[in-house]
């Protein structure tokens, strides 16, 4: 993105430019001369054809639209036709988003003004490449199909449990021939075509998933992160020198593009979910550093300790990168409408005290600095952390979550008793007979009064496997008591 940036600010000024605002239908332009006077104005429709008769064979043009659903292809088609393109990341250009006399005729000349006399007052963004797009269209169909399937799956559920039933866990491979033995007789016609449906679904992700792995091999970022099952991250070229962080700093930090799956699928849970708290989350600094510096999970995190005192220099580098992916990736989760925010530390506990708070605290404070600036409260959590309660609440944190091997009272005692705390339900016993459960749920909320207020949870992530229905049932005993 910089590489663009310096490239934005060498171009060479053509006589005229233009600024677009794009409309679903129509397309309000500005055009302006070297002297900055208005020579043109109008409104053409957000058609290929309208665009080809007024821009194909025109003389070189500098032209600025703002990002949207129809600057992809526009700037494309644009460019091809042999004009220079700004595509407008207007968001971060309060003249425009901001403004009390905000119109699609003032918008377009305030864009075509900042791209006559500066284009990086545009904070100009790169779309993707039609090919890279195209690909990434093919995901996200996946996951359309994958959100019908769950919906269908949890509509199946409800028809069973709504006549007295309960389907069994399994995988969705499973789930026609698991599913028909467990459903009434009375809910057959029902759950047929639901059936079917789930059915004709897999087939279609299957197929989809076999496509994507085929594209896969097209680009370099795949092969150097992969997800294994069974195993998590693997990272191709760990990180080992203050050379290999400056080559992931090169790669430059997340911006809005990169982005975009993720602060989309905020926006969808909130809009599925209504008023229902949406809670953002993200790796912490050290964590993310110890995926990089060993390659994938491991059991000591000897690879990132040993960098850690071999290497000082190179460590700082990496925490310093760490921190502003991780900072940058739960901002943009907080606009995007999650309410608060967990820095989740999954390795922190293979670390002494003493290193924690040298080595890996500035780092986090650095995160959850920015969260406290953003008005959210933040959440600090860690496995393994019984020493360390402490050092992670320095770390500036609203809330200090706990895993199941501290009894909360204790953990609430060890952080001084006047912190709000989370946890720590054991995730072992999602699977254990409900009286056992049901016991269990309700001494960590006992233990919990110790603390001046208590967020319950898990004492780490759900397990793959566990039945969504035993969720159910412990957050409405959580709720009775």
């Amino acid at each position: 993105m910089q590489k663009h940036i310096k490239s934005v600010a060498q171009m060479e000024k053509p006589s005229l430019t233009v600024g677009l605002d794009l409309g679903d239908r129509f397309t309000q332009y500005c055009m302006l001369n070297r002297d900055g006077e208005v020579v043109e104005t109008g409104r053409i429709q957000t058609t290929e054809a309208a665009f080809r008769r007024h821009f194909q064979g025109e003389p070189v043009l500098r032209v600025a639209l703002e990002c949207g659903t129809h600057s992809p292809w526009i700037s494309r088609l644009l460019e091809q036709f042999g004009h220079q393109v700004l595509v407008a990341n207007t968001r971060k250009i309060r003249a425009i988003t901001a403004s009390e006399s905000k119109n699609d005729r003032n918008d377009a000349e305030k864009l075509a003004r900042f791209a006559a006399h500066d284009p990086r007052l545009l904070s100009p963004i790169q779309h993707r490449s039609l090919e890279r797009q195209q690909d990434l269209d093919l995901i996200h169909a996946r996951s359309t199909l994958v959100r019908a399937r769950t919906m269908i799956v949890n509509a199946l559920r409800g028809l069973v449990k709504s006549a007295g039933g309960r389907l069994p866990v399994c995988s969705t491979a499973s789930f026609r021939a698991r599913v028909l033995s467990s459903v009434p007789a009375t809910l057959a016609a029902a759950a047929k075509p639901l059936l079917q449906q789930v059915e004709a679904l897999n087939q279609n992700i299957g197929e989809m998933d076999r496509l994507i792995e085929q594209l896969a091999a097209r680009y370099s970022e795949i092969k150097l992160l992969r997800t294994v099952p069974g195993v998590g991250p693997v990272v191709a070229e760990p990180v080992g020198s203050l050379d290999d962080v400056t080559r992931l700093a090169n790669e430059g930090l997340l911006d809005d593009e990169r982005l975009a799956p993720v602060t989309a699928g905020v926006r969808q849970a909130a809009a599925l979910l209504g008023g229902t708290p949406i809670i953002g989350f993200a790796g912490a600094p050290f964590t993310l550093a110890a995926y990089l510096a060993e390659g994938g999970p491991s059991r000591d995190h000897l690879a990132a300790r040993r960098l850690m005192h071999a290497d000082p220099q190179a460590w700082s580098a990496l925490m310093g990168y760490t921190a502003d992916v991780t900072a940058t990736f739960l901002l943009a989760q907080v606009r995007a409408g999650a309410v608060a925010a967990q820095l989740f530390d999954s390795w922190v506990g293979s670390l002494s005290l003493a290193d924690y708070r040298a080595q890996v605290q500035p780092a986090s404070a650095s995160v959850l600095d920015q969260v406290r600036a953003a008005g959210v409260p933040s959440v600090h959590f860690g496995t393994g952390t019984g020493e360390l309660l402490g050092a992670l609440k320095e770390a500036g944190a609203d809330v200090v979550g706990v895993d199941h091997r501290v009894p909360l009272d204790e953990a609430s005692r060890r952080l001084g008793g006047a912190t709000p705390v989370q946890g720590n339900i054991d995730p072992a016993l999602l699977a254990a007979p409900w009286p056992v459960l049901e016991a269990h749920v309700r001494a960590v909320v006992e233990a919990g009064r110790a603390a001046p207020s208590h967020v319950v949870n898990l004492g780490h992530g759900v397990p793959p496997d566990t039945d969504p229905e035993v969720l159910t049932r412990v957050v409405t005993l959580v709720h009775s008591l």
